[in-house]
């Protein structure tokens, strides 16, 4: 292999208004006197946010926050998507479209995923052919300089190579197609390549590579499609072997929810998304180690599916949320 640069009981009517007349009453009474106090869901958190505007006519998504605070996502207007680059406090002036050139031809669309090391961005990006290719690029404050990268077996070019996270420089995880169209991880690191495949998954992605930490391995985080199509988060701390595999739902009030997608790892947590039963979408959190009771709802005060791309060691927070209207609004926060 080689590396070039996802019991029932009825109560008479009238008996049961009386029961919950006392109930309530009882309730009050103990509130005022400082014995109950009023519930609050452990498990769930609201985020106050700074919603970050784009240009008239033109969308953004924030994918990924520097230890800086630089942020790096895609921006869309009518010549297409091109990537995106803004220090924060981020506003329309000091937005940056990138397009880079590779093999002497200028990106058709770009979309900046990673920014965890100074003075480096990587990513994804489509060919004039509408072949997708990873792409890493060094001098974000000057002139960038950047490098096609793409996964290469048997002498053989995969297709839709994505760089999806990276810790150190030349250590990145992100995902490729086969040529059976099978999804695959993959970790390039100490320009070592390999394959990264859950047992038994119709389809692996590598999200992100967490850091060192206390004489400990770095730890692969991403998500996997098992055999009844459900999607499950994943940990794998390195060497990569079948046994290093530990999978995970994000977890609620004792209640597992649906399509967990890791997304952002640092020293002492893990974001992402999931989906309800009801399919709507929020942000997660949990602080390491990942156990059942680690997992914290995020959701955007008055927002609706809010969803979490990334994160920084200062515990900023990079996603997006629909807004009471419906239209899906760029925002960076700060961990609870």
């Amino acid at each position: 292999m080689q590396f070039i640069q996802q019991e029932n009981i009825i109560v008479p009517k009238n008996r049961a208004s009386f029961l919950w007349g006392a109930r309530v009453a009882l309730c009050t009474a103990l509130v005022a006197l400082g014995l109950l106090g009023v519930a609050t869901e452990a498990w769930s958190r609201d985020l106050q946010v700074r919603v970050l505007e784009a240009p008239p006519g033109q969308s953004i998504e924030v994918h990924a926050v520097s230890p800086a605070g630089q942020l790096g996502g895609e921006i869309k207007d009518q010549q297409g998507t091109h990537g995106l680059l803004c220090p924060l406090p981020c506003n329309p002036q000091t937005l940056r479209p990138i397009d880079p050139w590779f093999n002497g031809e200028k990106a058709v669309a770009t979309q900046v995923r990673s920014m965890a090391v100074p003075e480096q961005i990587a990513g994804s990006f489509v060919d004039r052919k509408g072949d997708g290719h990873g792409f890493v690029c060094g001098g974000v404050s000057s002139t960038l300089r950047c490098r096609q990268i793409d996964v290469i077996i048997n002498e053989t070019i995969m297709t839709d190579t994505l760089i999806l996270g990276m810790q150190e420089p030349d250590d990145m995880v992100g995902s490729y197609r086969d040529r059976q169209a099978k999804i695959h991880g993959f970790l390039l690191r100490d320009d070592s390549f390999q394959t990264v495949e859950v047992p038994q998954a119709m389809a692996t992605v590598v999200t992100a590579i967490g850091p060192s930490s206390a004489g400990n391995a770095p730890t692969l985080t991403g998500f996997f499609v098992d055999a009844g199509f459900a999607i499950h988060g994943f940990l794998c701390q390195l060497p990569i072997r079948p046994q290093c595999f530990r999978s995970f739902d994000v977890t609620l009030d004792g209640v597992p929810q649906t399509m967990t997608h890791p997304v952002g790892f640092t020293r002492t947590q893990i974001v992402g998304s999931f989906r309800d039963k009801a399919g709507d979408s929020h942000g997660f959190q949990c602080r390491l180690p990942v156990r059942q009771e680690c997992f914290i709802q995020l959701d955007v005060s008055n927002g609706k599916n809010t969803e979490i791309f990334g994160t920084n060691e200062q515990g900023q927070l990079v996603g997006q949320y629909d807004d009471s209207t419906g239209r899906p609004r760029a925002f960076v926060a700060h961990a609870p």
